[in-house]
């Protein structure tokens, strides 16, 4: 018995159903050629100056505590030496293809900013070191494919975590035994993206307060960090005297002004920053000021003997 119909003709096969293209991950390639463009751009401008980071905008804790806030965003993007650009790029196209098709590109960008200023505000914290790279904030995709894997549990069963754990574990785990590496930034990118990812993934109908809580209490759990690494305990006057020292190293004399000036208006009795102020003025051709600067320097200590010497060294009294 034949399974044709009447005519004999087999019957025409279903057509498999169409197949949308994935769209291009446009801003997984944009952030990686800001990348590779910002380290040239460092590479080229510092000629081999272990200074040029900082002046670029590193994470470096006395700076941002002196007001240079934009350092909690600049350090995602820069990066120390070629390696370390190429690991972070190969990192960020292997986990932002995927996190951008999943979640959307304005998503991805949220997730991918947000965590790289939570690894910066939370290297800030816990870490004195300078401190670059987007790793942290590409440990915020991992945390978004973490995010993905457990909001979708039932959909996509569990085999999903054998290929998200172990790269995960891995990258942590050699962050843990090498000490070059800001394994604090790691962390809290990480946790960043998974925050992130379940404050902007669309909404649900099931029991949306409680989605709506937590996104609350994480909002309210990073603006108290921030707070926290931008009031330090200490005072702001030291904060402003070891930033200017810092960015004077480094040749920028117009931010080391600055601070060494608003030092001075915090704490009148330190002598050093009058006369590192001093020093500023002279390299800057400004000899009367230099001559100012000094005088204010002995009358807070006499003995001050620097002072002495570099106010008889440019024609003092």
């Amino acid at each position: 018995m034949s399974d044709y119909p009447e005519d004999g003709r087999p019957p025409e096969p279903t057509p498999a159903p169409a197949r949308w293209p994935a769209p291009r991950p446009l801003l997984t390639y944009a952030l990686m050629a800001v990348n590779v463009i910002v380290w040239a751009v460092t590479d080229i401008a510092g000629r081999g100056d272990p200074q040029a980071l900082i002046r670029f905008g590193a994470k470096y804790d006395v700076l941002i505590w002196s007001g240079q806030y934009w350092r909690l965003v600049t350090p995602i993007f820069l990066h120390a030496g070629l390696v370390h650009l190429l690991l972070n790029t190969y990192a960020l196209y292997s986990l932002g293809v995927g996190v951008e098709y999943l979640f959307g590109r304005g998503r991805f960008l949220a997730i991918y900013l947000v965590a790289g200023v939570i690894s910066t505000v939370t290297s800030l914290i816990f870490s004195p070191s300078l401190s670059v790279g987007a790793s942290g904030a590409i440990f915020g995709l991992f945390g978004a494919f973490v995010y993905f894997a457990i909001a979708n549990r039932r959909r996509i069963g569990r085999g999903v975590w054998s290929s998200i754990l172990p790269p995960l574990l891995i990258n942590l785990g050699f962050g843990l035994v090498n000490p070059g590496i800001d394994n604090y930034a790691h962390v809290g990118g990480l946790l960043g993206g998974l925050g992130t990812s379940y404050i902007v993934a669309p909404r649900t109908a099931e029991r949306p307060w409680r989605k709506a809580l937590a996104s609350v209490l994480i909002v309210a759990v990073f603006a108290g960090a921030v707070a926290f690494s931008l009031h330090p305990p200490r005072s702001k006057w030291f904060y402003d005297f070891m930033g200017a020292n810092k960015a004077a190293e480094a040749g920028d004399y117009g931010t080391a002004e600055r601070l060494y000036q608003a030092s001075v208006s915090g704490n009148p009795e330190n002598a050093a920053a009058y006369y590192n102020l001093a020093i500023i003025y002279v390299r800057t051709d400004r000899r009367d000021q230099a001559k100012v600067a000094l005088k204010q320097a002995l009358a807070v200590n006499p003995d001050y003997q620097p002072a002495k010497d570099l106010l008889t060294e440019i024609g003092g009294p």
